[in-house]
């Protein structure tokens, strides 16, 4: 099941099952989110000169004051009518919602890859730029920031290093690591300090170890570092740790914003992508946009 909010519970350990082999149902959902985008958005997304800049338009901030500084950052580099094209992009992307921004950008990947090494420097350096020009940058631009990272790493250097380099749960730095993520994922879905305890609690029990944290306090940028740590978890370990995140998020029978983009963050960085995790209120947005547009995928996603 795909849908927490009280009516179609997450399985964890069924979710995690389908890192990088969804089925049918989740091949439906995910056809679903992008055919309820707008074409201009879709077509920018395949195409190797406008997914630069529609990339560009994801990472801007929805404050009307700061996304025109930042467009004037981007103005200032790349001129008027890029700029513009970029404004466009962000205001079309605004109306459909947050929760659709890095499913958007991970749409915006293929294309990115084609274009030389230099330009994909660029599109960082602009994206660090903007993101500088905000007052207090937040998880949203940290994880849109890595998982771009994350993806465009190779094809800004080919010629890095990449050797895999595998680890295991029974290692305690990385034992450590992961229980430190399920704090930091609690800490980002729950409000309460007791509802953060409990969520932390079932994740890092059905991860398969025992609690060694009463409370941890550890800051989003701790974030990179830990992923560093578990990035090499392979087979049984990988899916436990999957599973582990996703019984912390969806302890609440609701995701949030900040949980899902979390999880975006931590599956990129270790190579397995998820299936897409929604709650009930963007699954019937769905299923409201496959009937409008007389598709005929809604019934899968019942």
């Amino acid at each position: 099941a795909l849908a927490a909010g009280g009516h179609a519970p997450i399985d964890a350990k069924t979710m995690a099952s389908l890192a990088g082999n969804p089925g049918v149902t989740e091949m439906a959902l995910a056809a679903a989110i992008r055919g309820s985008l707008p074409a201009s958005v879709y077509d920018a997304s395949h195409s190797r000169e406008w997914a630069f800049y529609l990339t560009l338009a994801l990472a801007l901030t929805e404050d009307g004051y700061e996304r025109d500084q930042q467009l004037a950052i981007l103005q200032s580099r790349i001129g008027e009518q890029r700029c513009e094209r970029i404004r466009q992009y962000a205001d079309t992307c605004d109306e459909l919602g947050a929760r659709y921004q890095l499913p958007i950008l991970e749409l915006c990947f293929p294309a990115l890859k084609e274009r030389p090494a230099g330009q994909l420097q660029f599109l960082m350096q602009l994206i660090d730029a903007i993101h500088e020009a905000l007052a207090e940058p937040g998880l949203h631009e940290y994880a849109f920031r890595h998982i771009l990272l994350h993806s465009l790493e190779a094809s800004m250097n080919p010629g890095r290093d990449s050797r895999f380099r595998t680890t295991h749960l029974g290692k305690k730095k990385t034992a450590r690591a992961a229980e430190e993520l399920i704090w930091i994922v609690a800490r980002h879905g729950h409000a309460e300090l007791d509802a953060v305890e409990r969520a932390a609690e079932a994740g890092i029990k059905e991860l398969g170890l025992s609690k060694t944290i009463a409370f941890d306090k550890r800051e989003l940028a701790a974030t990179g570092e830990l992923l560093s740590q578990i990035s090499g978890l392979i087979g049984h370990d990988l899916q436990k740790l999957l599973s582990g995140l996703i019984t912390t998020i969806s302890h609440d029978g609701r995701i949030n914003v900040e949980e899902s983009e979390l999880m975006r963050l931590i599956s990129a960085a270790l190579n397995c992508p998820l299936p897409p995790i929604v709650d009930e209120p963007l699954l019937a947005a769905l299923r409201d946009s496959d009937i409008n547009r007389g598709n005929t995928c809604s019934n899968k996603l019942s």
